[in-house]
């Protein structure tokens, strides 16, 4: 976990706009301004990694759903403390550079960024698929076997 508070998020900022202008090869000026005000859209931001290691028995698929169970269980306390929060990815999670400025390396894997702070009104709904289209049931001997 990276977290970064207070002036830190703007040098964040600063290190995405970076690593985003040398990596695009036709880089674009607002999308550079977006990604550089990226971290100060919360009072804190957390970085989620991947991190795997061969040393560990357990397999790198399992160790990489626990980085997003973590993140998971941070979200919903934030939310259970009267906090809000918003889990995101977009460019900064695939940069290289911004994966290599925070350490990462190899196998290691940006899992997304965690945003928390106060709702300063509502938080609208995104669409969501209808639960019968994600979810299948099986309650008969027959929904398994046919």
């Amino acid at each position: 976990f990276f977290v970064f508070r207070e002036a830190a998020r703007a040098a964040l900022g600063r290190v995405i706009r970076d690593a985003y202008l040398a990596e695009e090869p036709n880089p674009s000026k607002a999308v550079a301004r977006s990604l550089a005000a990226l971290p100060c859209e919360a009072p804190v931001l957390v970085i989620l990694a991947s991190t795997p290691s061969d040393a560990k028995p357990i397999p790198e698929w399992e160790q990489r759903l626990s980085a997003g169970a973590a993140g998971m269980a941070m979200l919903t306390a934030a939310h259970l403390l009267g906090f809000v929060g918003q889990w995101l990815t977009g460019w900064p999670a695939y940069s290289p550079g911004v994966a290599r400025h925070l350490g990462l390396d190899g196998a290691d894997r940006i899992a997304g960024f965690l945003f928390f702070g106060s709702a300063g009104r509502v938080p609208s709904e995104r669409p969501r698929p209808e639960p019968d289209l994600v979810v299948r049931h099986f309650r008969t001997e027959s929904d398994v076997l046919d």
